[in-house]
């Protein structure tokens, strides 16, 4: 099999609706997600928006920045993970984002209950879907081990 370069820029409405809808119009997203993305891109907010309207093509730098701003969400990422391939993940990403373990321990719930839905989903969920959502389980649970390690 060839090795085929991708493009840094690609052409694809739909991943770039789909990142719209995703990080603007969820419930699960912050709001500090564009923002971050710019920061990170060292681009501006409204090309943050344009890109996710269409207006300006998709990069792999757009989408490592996205799964960086929404710390690994999982229906972000699944364009970076392709069927079968997980990131290498970073340890300092699993550094722990709150003040004592059993803050930490409390932030694991609603990456839990994301696992727990897609489990239960009907019809039932990709084995994608469920590895991505464990994923996200596995990246909280090694922040509740660095936490403890931590305080140790």
């Amino acid at each position: 099999m060839a090795y085929h370069k991708i493009p840094r820029k690609f052409d694809c409405p739909e991943i770039a609706s789909d990142l719209k809808t995703r990080l603007l119009y969820s419930d699960d997203i912050d709001s500090s997600v564009t923002p971050a993305i710019a920061d990170i891109m060292g681009i501006s907010k409204r090309t943050v928006y344009a890109t996710l309207d269409g207006e300006i093509k998709l990069s792999l730098d757009f989408l490592h920045a996205a799964a960086i701003a929404t710390d690994g969400d999982p229906a972000v990422c699944k364009y970076l993970e392709p069927e079968g391939f997980h990131l290498k993940k970073n340890p300092e990403n699993n550094l722990p984002d709150k003040p004592t373990l059993a803050e930490e321990c409390l932030d694991d719930v609603p990456a839990l209950a994301r696992f727990h839905a897609v489990l239960s989903a009907v019809p039932r969920a990709r084995k994608l879907d469920v590895d991505l959502a464990r994923n996200a389980v596995v990246f909280e649970l090694d922040q509740n081990v660095n936490k403890w390690l931590e305080e140790g």
